[in-house]
């Protein structure tokens, strides 16, 4: 559902337009990022199209907090109306209702934060507009002051005296986002930063960055050792195995291990060492089962990888592929299902999968002939099979009682079925010998040439009184095509 409309009153067109008004009154003092908000969010208005927050937030490289944030500074404005914030919706209004007044901030209220802020900075002037984005975090985030100063202070100590606002104003937003809004919360979060110091340093030295950390890094690595629980030497030695790319490189390493629930140095060497041959069982697994990838890397990952975790090698991955492709299993979602139902059963080795394999030939062989003795020229299906299951594991039938019933079932009308009731019959009345089967009186069911002339007779009727019809088509009109 989209979150972005028009009020009713305002017209949408088939290109976005853009007031003069917005662009000569709102846009020079607005922060970048609430821009971009604002005009995507018209396009989408624009274009018809659903549009999510989640939308929003991939295409424009912003988090959801800071959609909200944007489309709540818009509305003390007035060119959009906040309807509800969880779910986001939004109504966009037009410009020539709203007010062209920038929002004005008590001076008095922050004469010494601008002073202190002034001096700290002392690199450049602080334009007002920064100022104002800087009242803005502290009134619609609720950030302290002085917590805001003393990110002020973190970022110049990191940045230099002429710290660009823009990363002041991200690592603020960050901050509160976490819940981080006071002078006590702020100096907990240095405290640990500076406590992780050395070991973040050990990372990027790793990675032959010889720069300090910044604010995404260190949140990356406190990610990485709070939650994702890895030991420090454990990202070293993945940051060491970097040949480019950088932070980013190593990220993604990090959070491939951390899927694949690598968090061992042995346990990252083996893998690694070993990928290469991880994509050759990929590649022969593929063809195999008739499927093409142009990247193996995801097949690697989601499935191969898994696989040899539960213990299963190369050549039982690939024999089960071609198993699944002459059973006419065409996916490597099929295969993955094939396999982790062996593994349920306790079939890892291929030795003892190919031993599971023959006994189910063998029972399909008995079925088979069970099929050719009651006159039934098919396939095995499984409605065969579960009725051999059951008269065999759960009703202990003896082979000579089956076969006995089988010589009633020859010429019957739906023979496997007619043989299903025979032998429930015997199960009931507890009979266990062929014997004692003799005595039982067998009443139901006809041949099949008693049943076609049953149906010959039936079919020569032709006429039919009007309920007969009426109550014919009542239930046709019940069937679902």
């Amino acid at each position: 559902m989209s979150f972005c409309k028009f009020a009713n009153e305002f017209i949408t067109e088939k290109y976005t337009t853009i007031d003069n008004a917005f662009i000569n009154e709102f846009m020079p003092n607005a922060p970048s990022d609430a821009v971009k908000v604002y005009l995507y969010g018209l396009y989408k208005c624009n274009n018809g199209a659903d549009n999510s927050i989640e939308d929003f937030s991939v295409t424009l490289n912003l988090t959801c907090d800071d959609i909200i944030s944007s489309f709540l500074y818009w509305q003390e404005l007035g060119l959009v109306q906040v309807l509800n914030t969880t779910p986001i919706e939004v109504r966009y209004l037009p410009t020539k209702n709203a007010s062209y007044t920038k929002k004005l901030y008590n001076k008095d209220k922050y004469k010494q934060f601008n002073i202190t802020a002034q001096e700290i900075i002392s690199g450049r002037l602080i334009t007002p507009n920064e100022y104002n984005e800087y009242y803005n975090i502290i009134e619609s985030l609720n950030v302290e002051q002085d917590a805001l100063i003393m990110i002020i202070k973190y970022a110049v100590n990191l940045k230099g005296n002429a710290v660009n606002y823009n990363y002041i104003i991200t690592v603020a937003k960050n901050f509160a986002y976490q819940g981080i809004k006071t002078v006590e919360a702020v100096e907990e979060r240095l405290k640990e930063q500076e406590k992780n110091s050395s070991d973040v340093k050990l990372v990027l030295n790793a990675l032959k960055i010889k720069r300090n950390a910044n604010e995404i890094e260190y949140e990356k690595f406190l990610l990485w050792t709070k939650e994702y629980d890895f030991k420090v030497e454990v990202l070293v030695h993945l940051a060491k195995s970097v040949k480019a790319g950088g932070f980013s490189a190593l990220e993604n390493k990090v959070n491939k291990c951390y899927e694949l629930k690598l968090n061992s140095i042995k346990e990252i060497e083996e893998y690694f060492e070993n990928e290469k041959e991880l994509f050759e069982i990929a590649k022969v697994v593929c063809k195999n089962i008739g499927v093409r990838y142009e990247n193996l890397s995801i097949v690697v990952d989601t499935y191969i990888a898994n696989w040899l975790g539960l213990g299963y090698t190369k050549e039982t991955c690939e024999v089960l592929a071609n198993y699944c492709f002459i059973k006419g299993i065409r996916s490597l979602e099929g295969l993955n299902e094939l396999i982790n139902k062996f593994y349920k059963l306790g079939y890892i080795e291929l030795e003892s999968i190919n031993n599971y394999i023959y006994e189910l030939k063998l029972i399909d062989d008995k079925i088979k002939d069970i099929l050719t003795k009651v006159g039934l020229d098919r396939n095995v299906i499984n409605q065969d099979r579960n009725f051999y299951n059951t008269w065999v594991n759960d009703w202990s039938i003896s082979e000579e009682l089956i076969d006995y019933a089988i010589s009633l079932s020859i010429d019957k009308y739906q023979p496997m079925q007619f043989l299903n009731k025979v032998l429930a019959k015997f199960h009931t009345q507890n009979i266990n010998t062929v014997e004692e089967a003799k005595n039982v009186e067998i009443n139901f069911g006809t041949t099949i040439k008693q049943n076609k002339a049953k149906v010959d007779k039936q079919a020569k009727k032709s006429n039919y009184s009007n309920d007969e019809l009426n109550s014919l088509f009542s239930v046709l009109k019940e069937v679902e095509l």
